[in-house]
């Protein structure tokens, strides 16, 4: 009879250790929801190359403005710097290379603010009744050498024609073989003074040219071909006004 009551605590101790160990048990399902919510936030708070990428092609057509034109080409240079060979990268470098491409896509949305922002006052499409400024015009074909034409005939050892005038500038002097003979047209100042410019020696029936540069003043228009310039005399006058 004096072992019942032996039994009876220990069944009760055994009882509360039960009760115990259920309240303070293995974690429930609760606990592994928590582990996974808040690697989901580490996930988002860290992007992926590609991601950087993607927001960066997203943001590129809104800043295609004169005003966001330095910020824009500021953007795309660390972009250019950023992705260079980043798949080769070990993880410390491309963090760098990521917080480069963060860089970039900070400028590109100041850049699309600038572009996005109402023109300054006085800027912008004319008022009513306002003339437009005239569209700047397109220069001109740059003026051409003024055109002296020399003509040889026959058997003579002169040009046929006895002078010639141009105005300063360029000029090009044409001379037409039309004589049994090769001739040159050169041009000097005066006899014995250096050759400014010659044209090639010129077969009968051959045109050729010659092409110099002239200030005003006095000149010769000669042939040296076997003394022409002396025998001929295969000289003509020149002015230029």
């Amino acid at each position: 009879m004096r072992r019942v009551p032996v039994l009876v605590l220990v069944a009760c101790a055994a009882a509360a250790a039960a009760l115990a160990l259920g309240a303070a048990g293995a974690p429930g399902p609760a606990a592994p929801q928590a582990a996974t919510a808040h690697a989901a936030g580490a996930h988002a708070a860290a992007p992926t190359v590609a991601s950087l990428k993607a927001t960066i092609r997203r943001l590129l057509p809104a800043t295609r403005c004169d005003a966001g034109a330095a910020k824009r080409g500021r953007a795309l240079k660390l972009r250019t710097a950023a992705l260079k060979n980043i798949a080769k990268q070990p993880p410390r470098e491309l963090r760098k290379r990521k917080a480069t491409l963060k860089r970039a896509i900070a400028l590109l949305r100041q850049a699309g603010t600038a572009c996005a922002a109402p023109p300054a006052p006085g800027g912008g499409t004319p008022a009513p009744g306002t003339p437009a400024p005239p569209a700047p015009q397109p220069p001109g074909p740059a003026p051409g050498p003024t055109v002296i034409t020399l003509h040889v005939t026959g058997n003579t050892l002169d040009y046929v024609e006895p002078s010639a005038t141009a105005p300063a500038g360029q000029i090009r002097i044409d001379l037409v073989n039309g004589s049994n003979f090769n001739h040159f047209a050169g041009v000097r100042v005066a006899s014995g003074q250096p050759t400014i410019g010659e044209s090639p020696l010129s077969s009968p029936g051959e045109t050729v040219s010659v092409t110099v540069t002239l200030a005003p003043g006095t000149y010769q228009v000669f042939c040296r071909n076997n003394n022409h310039d002396v025998i001929g005399p295969m000289v003509m006058p020149l002015t230029v006004t």
